[in-house]
């Protein structure tokens, strides 16, 4: 399997939307529009470099690094709870921000393409192991997924960074249920997130499950975020404020928009969340529906590389970033269109800011890498896996 050009061109498009979206954006709220769009070009040269480099790694390599590269972001993570940067915090009331000297970065956004990556390899020797799945294999496997996600969202909910926790756990539950295991531990998972989905609900829209969840580290404007979803109208010149002027911008846009030398809505931080915004003002129902068309090409090519590729480590990888790309884009579309909740949740490919660009950028070229056309596939063969790939006493220690 050669590289899918078309992966690249599509990413290309959104990018380039991305850049233009940025500049006639900033020009709007009086920003420096060319600094704005030269560091995001710098970070796209960064991150064409990165998958460059990406592209170059094996299978072999690619499954090594999954642990430390994981070990090496989750520490960024931890460390950002005390070197957080303390003027977004005071704006956002989140500590998701490391800042180092003069620079900012986000490391929950690293995280997330080295994570997918290390469940992608506990899948792959699940598979391998697990010729007959049976509900012990199936829950020893569980477990050892937990060990890790449990206390990255603890970390999470210490930073205030809902939105990132929220797509861990979608992400997680999806590529669970998308391993080898038996239909029962299928049905059990289903049912204990639906369980999961409905008491959360109901903690965050009544008084009491918001005591409780105060008293576990949530705080106010957490609850108000989620107000400003269910009645985006209530007050729409206080907390809903963002949300409803990112609805007006969109439906100002009309059919077709009326160009991005015409923006007339203001929108909060319009250059990063709320970048669609800005799209549907501009170019209206036709130019957001391409944009769409766009992300949904986008994810047919990565669905059918899954599908054709014999290699399952790379199949595993791409339903992870489908997962988590798709939730980006529900997510982030339905915050600028009010029917999903306010968070920090950014438009892959399109906002403005590196980390998630770069996060995005590492993803496409693990992709890539594993989709390589190759002289052999270390996955066809079991016999061939365990005894070139991977000792039989690192098995033990998994």
């Amino acid at each position: 399997m050669r590289i899918n050009h078309s992966i690249l061109w599509l990413i290309a498009i959104l990018t380039t939307i991305g850049c233009i979206s940025i500049y006639y954006t900033a020009l709007y709220d009086g920003q420096n529009a060319k600094h704005m769009v030269m560091m995001q070009v710098i970070w796209l040269t960064l991150s064409g470099a990165t998958v460059f480099i990406m592209t170059n790694l094996t299978d072999e390599q690619l499954f090594y690094l999954a642990i430390p590269m994981l070990d090496l972001t989750l520490l960024l993570l931890v460390a950002t709870l005390f070197l957080y940067n303390k003027g977004i915090y005071l704006q956002t009331g989140a500590k998701d921000w490391l800042a180092i000297g003069g620079v900012s970065l986000e490391p929950c956004e690293f995280v997330k393409p080295f994570f997918i990556l290390y469940v992608a390899r506990a899948m792959t020797i699940h598979d391998i192991q697990a010729a007959e799945p049976t509900m012990k294999s199936d829950w020893l496997f569980i477990v050892k997924i937990m060990i890790l996600v449990l206390p990255l969202l603890f970390v999470l909910h210490l930073q205030h960074n809902l939105g990132t926790a929220l797509a861990f756990m979608i992400v997680t539950i999806i590529m669970l249920i998308s391993a080898k295991l038996t239909w029962q531990t299928i049905c059990i998972i289903t049912l204990m997130t639906l369980s999961i989905v409905l008491v959360s609900y109901l903690m965050f829209v009544t008084k009491q499950g918001q005591n409780i969840l105060m008293h576990l580290g949530f705080k106010i404007y957490q609850f108000k975020r989620l107000d400003a979803w269910l009645n985006p109208s209530s007050d729409p010149s206080g907390n809903h404020y963002q949300v409803t002027q990112s609805m007006n911008a969109i439906g100002y846009g009309n059919l077709s928009g009326h160009g991005f030398n015409h923006l007339h809505i203001s929108v909060p931080v319009r250059e990063s969340d709320m970048l669609f915004s800005t799209i549907g003002e501009a170019t209206g129902y036709l130019g957001t529906t391409f944009v769409i068309a766009v992300y949904l090409l986008l994810i047919v090519c990565f669905h059918r590389m899954a599908i054709a590729s014999k290699n399952i480590f790379l199949s595993y990888y791409i339903i992870g970033y489908i997962v988590l790309l798709t939730f980006h884009i529900f997510e982030n579309i339905g915050m600028n269109i009010g029917i999903m909740p306010l968070t920090g949740i950014p438009l892959p490919f399109i906002s403005q800011g590196g980390s998630a660009l770069l996060s995005n950028f590492i993803s496409i070229g693990i992709i890539l890498s594993l989709g390589k056309n190759k002289t052999h596939t270390i996955f066809d063969d079991k016999q061939h896996w365990h005894i070139n790939f991977l000792p039989p006493k690192i098995f033990n220690h998994f």
